[in-house]
C-alpha cells in the first residue's frame, strides 16, 4: 500500500491547474479539487480520503461528490473515503453522496471508525470494503 499525499496536503493549497497530479478532480462548477490524501492499494485500487471538519456549503459538497462519482465511472478512482468529526457534516455528506449515486464506491464515518476498518483491513486483506 502506498499513501499519496495531494499536492494541497503539503502546501495548504491546491495547484493553480491540477494538472500535476492523477488526484485531481475538475468539478462541474469548473473549480478544482484535490483530496487529502490517496492510498494506492497493491492491488492498484486507488482511494481518495476527505478529512471533513466543518461544514461546507451544499453546492460544494455536492460539486465534489459528483465529481468523484465522474472518476469512479472512468476508473481512475475506485472510492472514496469521508472521515466526519461532527453529525451535522455526517449527515450532509451522506445526503450528497446518495444524490450522486455514489452506493458502494463511498465510506462514511467517524476518525474511530475509520481506524478500526483500516486495522480489520491490515489483517484480513488488501482491498478496503466500503461500508456506510
Amino acid at each position: 500500500m502506498q499513501l499519496e499525499p495531494s499536492r494541497r496536503a503539503a502546501s495548504g493549497t491546491a495547484p493553480p491547474n491540477c494538472a500535476t497530479t492523477a488526484w485531481r478532480l475538475r468539478r462541474d462548477d469548473g473549480a478544482c479539487h484535490l483530496p487529502d490524501l490517496g492510498i494506492v492499494y497493491d492491488s492498484g485500487f486507488r482511494l481518495a480520503i476527505e478529512v471533513e471538519l466543518h461544514r461546507k456549503e451544499p453546492d460544494r459538497v455536492r460539486a465534489i461528490l459528483r465529481s468523484y462519482r465522474d472518476r469512479i465511472d472512468h476508473g481512475t478512482i475506485n472510492g472514496v473515503s469521508y472521515v466526519t468529526t461532527k453529525p451535522a457534516v455526517d449527515r450532509l455528506v451522506r445526503r450528497h453522496a446518495e444524490q450522486a449515486l455514489l452506493g458502494k464506491s463511498r465510506s462514511i464515518g467517524t476518525l474511530d471508525a475509520v481506524i478500526t476498518r483500516t486495522r480489520q483491513h491490515t489483517t484480513h486483506g488488501d482491498r478496503p470494503e466500503p461500508t456506510t
